[in-house]
């Protein structure tokens, strides 16, 4: 699965940590790792095909392919969707736009 948050929303992440950061240095403390992605896991295979129903295009071309093989040199996770808590502990927003709202606006793509 993948994850994704717009690029706007990774903005205002970073830039909410630097506020807080910047507003008491000396007592504020990164954790080692911070993630942050959208909450709504998605496949590829799952934007395509709501790219097809934004752009209003066909998609029964598409196959779904959701078997791991294992002979694979790069071995995928089956969930690579990120823990955004260590941010919601420090106050920070981690919502995010809906996806096809975003692309649909980005786009201009109104199905007539």
């Amino acid at each position: 699965m993948l994850t994704g948050a717009a690029t706007s929303d990774v903005a205002r992440v970073i830039l909410d940590i630097s506020k807080k950061y910047l507003s008491n240095p000396e007592v504020f403390h990164f954790p080692e790792i911070l993630h942050f992605s959208a909450p709504v896991p998605m496949t590829k295979y799952e934007m395509a095909l709501k790219f097809g129903e934004i752009l209003g295009v066909p998609t029964d071309h598409l196959v779904k392919v959701d078997k791991i093989d294992k002979g694979v040199t790069v071995q995928r996770p089956e969930n690579a969707q990120l823990d955004v808590g260590k941010l919601r502990e420090l106050g920070i927003d981690v919502g995010t736009v809906d996806f096809t709202a975003w692309w649909r606006r980005y786009l201009g793509a109104y199905r007539h």
